[in-house]
């Protein structure tokens, strides 16, 4: 496999969330990074691979990676969607304030997988076979963060949260469902999930994930 799904989208929620994200082959190496020349119109580009044990560690590293901090890890999300501010970063305006109060903060995400928006790469294509990732954000208006999430919310006030972020995505919400190129999915840790019905918001997959409840607040 040079660049594709692991399987097609109704199958995806009984897969790991491998079978969510776009797996591209990157095309040139050198050291820990590679340079890729994908549909998304990235030529040479390069990125970090993280290095990673299993798929515990392969989640970790998707929403938290700092290669900063460890230089085998690849960047993660929250590295990435880090600041509510616009004047530090372009794409605050797609991070939405949980206004939690405790300690025991976590975030929720609206990830829209595809080939010109968010994928992997991978030295051949396929996840974990060479224990070596490098997630690729092509277009960042295809992430929202909902941030700053205390972890005993009301259902209600999840759900306005969620509202607030899918609006900020770039395209109407019945063309992100049905386009074939892109499959949108929203990641949460398990508790907040089961406040949700039958895994899904408004249609959407919700995929439960070990997420940290101990986040620092987004500011």
């Amino acid at each position: 496999m040079s660049a594709g799904w692991l399987c097609e989208r109704e199958l995806a929620p009984t897969q790991s969330w491998a079978s969510d994200a776009y797996w591209i082959k990157a095309n040139e190496r050198h050291g820990h990074r590679v340079a890729l020349d994908s549909p998304a119109g990235i030529q040479f580009a390069l990125f970090s691979l993280g290095f990673v044990e299993g798929m515990k560690n392969f989640v970790h590293q998707l929403f938290y990676g700092n290669p900063i901090k460890n230089d085998r890890e690849m960047t993660g999300l929250a590295n990435y969607y880090s600041s509510r501010n616009p004047a530090q970063a372009q794409n605050a305006v797609n991070i939405v304030d949980g206004h939690g109060k405790s300690e025991n903060l976590n975030s929720a995400w609206i990830v829209v997988w595809g080939p010109r928006s968010v994928f992997m790469a991978t030295p051949n294509g396929e996840p974990l076979k060479h224990g070596e990732a490098a997630l690729v954000i092509a277009d960042w208006r295809f992430v929202v963060r909902v941030a700053n999430i205390d972890m005993d919310i009301e259902t209600e006030k999840l759900d306005a949260l969620l509202t607030s972020g899918w609006i900020r995505l770039p395209l109407p919400p019945g063309i992100l469902q049905e386009r074939k190129t892109l499959r949108p999915v929203i990641y949460m840790d398990s508790r907040l999930a089961a406040k949700l019905p039958m895994r899904t918001w408004r249609g959407l997959f919700v995929r439960p994930m070990d997420l940290r409840n101990d986040e620092p607040r987004v500011t």
